[in-house]
């Protein structure tokens, strides 16, 4: 998707601006390949009084795009920024191939049946997934009829054919043509199947969006693209790698379940669970302090024979109903299984989270490695496995102007 887009140059920044934290790469192109120029983090230190006023978070992440801009030392000020999943509203809808002028409009006209904001104050993106061939939902009622009609007919007399039969007109026809012409009439019925668009339709709020314009603004960089994490991801987690997968992304406090199909996010869902549940959860559990959890939670997570395991369990659960929800719902509606479920987000490394998940799901589990398509220099190898899962997002944004 694109709700804005302008020219490529040489190098490009992908900012991520997070609900706890704000991060920052910039790749360029050598010899064809991904190469990272520079990187930047910084945490967001707000109070409720700050996180509760929109202008005020607007303000602070101005000034703190800004720091770590100079503070990265990145050249270009070029960037691609993502609106949250959780914002965006996402859905696959179903159009009878047309030409590309009036596909258009058809897609405005039906996106009113799905959006539940005026289109007028929305920005609406769309994308065609494939075509397909409906032979079923999109016959008529009266083709329907018809087809009931001339098999009657046909078993009665066979003497008219299925076109004479639908103008409502009849003919005798030599005796030794009636074999042929109900061969003929099962062409004319696979030709009644119509050919369909499937079309990936976005909408976001243009409010949201011109508030993302002014942080960029402010922040004295251009803002060449805006997309949604879900594509992010997906470019840097999955690729044009064909097979159905999902993405399950846990940030600070939320937790993003994304359905791909050939490389496109089809279905997001966003759960109010995240690290810092898990970690309240321990907390609370063992009544030790805030800092002591996390360390616990870091070091032995979903391993052990300890009480962590149980605690962490029993907080996840949530996302955990939400993924069986996603994959029974892709399956139903496609007839297609979830070939493998890839992990982001701070706690993709929560210690044996993916060998917990693929039992319980039974579905391959992985844990994404966002640099694997990127080339940088082998010392900084331990300190970018370190923060990769945080820095998904930004890399997949940072990518978007290379492909």
């Amino acid at each position: 998707m694109s709700f804005l887009g302008f020219g490529k140059k040489s190098s490009y920044l992908g900012v991520d601006l997070g609900t706890t934290s704000i991060k920052l790469v910039e790749l360029t192109k050598k010899n064809g390949v991904p190469t990272l120029l520079t990187y930047g983090y910084a945490e967001r230190l707000m109070d409720d009084a700050v996180r509760n006023d929109p202008e005020k978070v607007k303000q602070e992440s101005i000034n703190l795009l800004t720091k770590i801009y100079k503070n990265s030392g990145a050249v270009s000020s070029k960037a691609t920024t993502a609106l949250p999943n959780f914002s965006v509203f996402t859905s696959v809808i179903s159009l009878s191939v047309m030409p590309q002028k009036e596909l258009a409009e058809a897609i405005r006209w039906e996106a009113k049946k799905f959006i539940p904001t005026p289109l007028e104050d929305v920005v609406l993106d769309w994308k065609i997934m494939g075509k397909k061939i409906d032979s079923k939902n999109n016959i008529s009622e009266e083709e329907k009829e018809n087809r009931k009609e001339v098999k009657s007919e046909d078993a009665q007399s066979k003497d008219k054919t299925f076109n004479e039969t639908v103008a409502g007109k009849a003919s005798a026809l030599p005796s030794k043509e009636k074999k042929s012409e109900g061969t003929k009439n099962d062409k004319i019925f696979k030709k009644s199947t119509k050919e369909i668009y499937r079309i990936l339709l976005t909408a976001a709020s243009k409010k949201l969006v011109q508030r993302y314009v002014d942080i960029f603004k402010a922040a004295d960089l251009q803002l060449l693209s805006l997309e949604t994490e879900a594509f992010a991801l997906s470019r840097v987690l999955v690729g044009k790698d064909e097979a159905a997968s999902i993405i399950i992304d846990t940030s600070a406090v939320t937790t993003d379940i994304i359905v791909i199909e050939n490389g496109l996010p089809i279905l997001s869902r966003s759960i109010d669970v995240g690290g810092l549940t898990l970690t309240r959860a321990i907390a609370n559990a063992l009544k030790i302090d805030f800092r002591c959890a996390e360390q616990f939670k870091r070091d032995i997570g979903l391993s052990g024979e300890s009480k962590m395991p149980a605690i962490i369990e029993q907080a996840f659960k949530p996302v955990i109903d939400e993924i069986n929800y996603s994959l029974n719902l892709y399956q139903n509606q496609t007839g297609r299984l979830i070939e493998k479920i890839v992990l982001s987000g701070g706690s993709a490394y929560l210690n044996n989270l993916n060998n917990y998940l693929s039992n319980i799901l039974k579905v391959k589990v992985l844990i994404g490695d966002p640099w694997a398509k990127i080339s940088y220099p082998a010392e900084l190898r331990p300190a970018l496995e370190e923060i990769a899962p945080r820095f998904a997002v930004a890399i997949g944004l940072a990518l978007r102007q290379l492909e």
